[in-house]
């Protein structure tokens, strides 16, 4: 049985953009042929079939089908041209508003208000930015951080003392993302954000003050985003590192903008484009030419993921080879925001991971010894798991069933209960072995000891 989280997740954006129009898909179909015919003067058949194909298919419209689509839906010509499809149906839904907020303190607060309300609910199929929708995010970013525009604002007046208490409360929160229940975590994470979004709202204060605040709330939506991506939110994680994109700039924090740019590189070279993800990457490299050392390691790990996408050997080997080199001459007392973690176990299981994507199952498996014989502190039990996850794929690939569960049982023993996405994500992973008998008895352990 499908659970309402699993199926609101899987909603294609035109399914979503339907139900926010109270639009059956043989309505859509008839108002889109209506549509189509006033606009180019001619009939075209089969339209409430190929409303399901664009939805459950991947098949997506031509171009003249998208205009009449959007007179449908009442959506200016030139977004459809900007976004593409399916990103332009967001304008429809509600959740473009992240990309079309303007580049200012007003903008930033837009975004988180935006963001949150969004979560912790709302799950997105698609990734927000791709192709030219991405290419404009990251040149509006490029432009607004050599020039941030925050100044004073009048109200009652925030004092410095407030923006201490909440960075030495952001500290503990991500401290406490290490050991605690990832999901009470992001619970108080996405309050302190709303709280703090409040603040930049209705009070005062100077711009030394209004730059800390939206950096507290820069570090927030980032530590947001990670929990989302290891939890399986991953388009929702977007969401949230686009805010922490938005919120730096506004701030202007050359820094924090780069990390943000870095982690939305991460969801594209695994889960859309990977030249996406490299664009992003050279956007946070010209931003922060010389970033520290353990934000460099990231970025390297990052562009070695993409180019794995593209299965690239070599330009991904040469990375992963420049990650290790300069995480070797960090120091442990650096000033890396968001890199705490940033460790030679967190490489290791990075490397094995580009060696599963580069189609060397049995080479990743050699990155993941540590992780598969030994509990890691520095990393976190969600991290863990999905790092677990990664040494599952590898395994199934070679053929070691008995070894996939044994990890599978290591991920599930991390947690009371296993979050709901991770749960869905290992099961994905082992159904096709349900003939197995250990297969089938963890399949069960998941659906009794971890049912959600």
């Amino acid at each position: 049985m499908t659970r309402p989280q699993e199926e609101e997740r899987e909603k294609h954006p035109l399914a979503k953009a339907r139900a926010v129009r109270g639009l059956s898909q043989k309505a859509l179909a008839e108002k889109t042929a209506v549509a189509f015919m006033a606009r180019f003067g001619w009939h075209m058949s089969a339209w409430r079939t190929k409303v399901a194909g664009w939805e459950t298919k991947g098949i997506p419209p031509t171009k003249a089908t998208q205009l009449a689509l959007a007179d449908v839906f009442n959506v200016p010509e030139e977004e459809v041209v900007r976004l593409g499809w399916p990103y332009w149906l967001l304008l429809v839904t509600g959740d473009a508003k992240v990309l079309t907020a303007p580049w200012t303190l007003e903008g930033a607060i837009h975004t988180l208000r935006a963001t949150q309300r969004m979560a912790p609910h709302q799950f997105l199929s698609h990734l927000t930015i791709t192709g030219s929708a991405l290419a404009t995010f990251t040149g509006e970013a490029l432009t607004a951080i050599t020039a941030p525009s925050l100044a004073e604002r009048n109200g009652y007046l925030v004092t410095p003392d407030v923006a201490t208490m909440f960075e030495s409360r952001f500290g503990e929160l991500q401290m406490q993302s290490y050991t605690s229940n990832p999901v009470v975590v992001l619970s108080i994470a996405h309050n302190e954000l709303s709280t703090i979004t409040e603040l930049l709202t209705e009070s005062g204060y100077d711009q030394a003050t209004g730059s800390r605040l939206l950096l507290a709330a820069s570090r927030l939506a980032t530590l947001c985003g990670h929990i989302n991506e290891r939890l399986g939110s991953h388009a929702l994680a977007e969401q949230y590192h686009i805010t922490g994109v938005r919120t730096a700039v506004s701030a202007g924090s050359s820094l924090h903008t780069s990390g943000g740019l870095v982690e939305l590189a991460l969801a594209h070279a695994d889960r859309s484009d990977p030249l996406d993800a490299l664009s992003l990457i050279e956007a946070a490299r010209s931003i922060t030419p010389t970033p520290p050392p353990r934000l460099a390691a990231v970025i390297y790990a990052r562009e070695a993921r993409a180019y794995a996408r593209l299965r690239n050997t070599t330009a991904s080997a040469h990375a992963l080879d420049r990650a290790a080199k300069v995480l070797a001459t960090s120091k442990p007392n650096e000033d890396t925001p968001d890199c705490e973690n940033v460790n030679e176990e967190w490489l290791s299981r990075n490397m094995g991971r580009v060696w599963f994507l580069l189609g060397r199952p049995r080479r990743a498996l050699e990155h993941f010894t540590t992780l598969l014989t030994h509990t890691a502190p520095s990393q976190s039990p969600l991290s863990t798991a999905r790092a677990l996850l990664d040494a599952v794929d590898a395994q199934l690939a070679v053929g070691d069933i008995d070894a996939a569960v044994g990890s599978s049982l290591k991920a599930a023993g991390l947690f009371d209960v296993m979050p709901a996405g991770l749960t869905c994500e290992y099961r994905i992973r082992l159904t096709p072995h349900r003939n197995i008998p250990a297969v089938r008895n963890y399949l069960d352990y998941l659906a009794t000891v971890h049912a959600t």
